[in-house]
């Protein structure tokens, strides 16, 4: 797995875990369930958090290194 994946990985979001149990014929509308607290979501939900995750951390970084650049 590569660093970037494993910064990436969606937490549940009551818990932070990152383990969920996956159904076989997973579908957006699939339920995944989080093995740490048992929280239990969408599959579209949880994919959406997780794209709202990676932008903000993205806008962080560039803003970062815009500082650097700048100073």
């Amino acid at each position: 797995m590569s660093d970037l994946q494993e910064r990436f990985q969606v937490p549940c979001p009551k818990c932070g875990g990152t383990d969920f149990e996956i159904p076989e014929n997973m579908e957006d509308s699939s339920f995944v369930k989080c093995v740490k607290c048992g929280f239990e979501a969408v599959l579209e939900d949880l994919r959406e958090h997780g794209t709202e995750l990676a932008k903000n951390y993205a806008i962080d970084e560039i803003k970062k290194q815009m500082k650097k650049m700048f100073k």
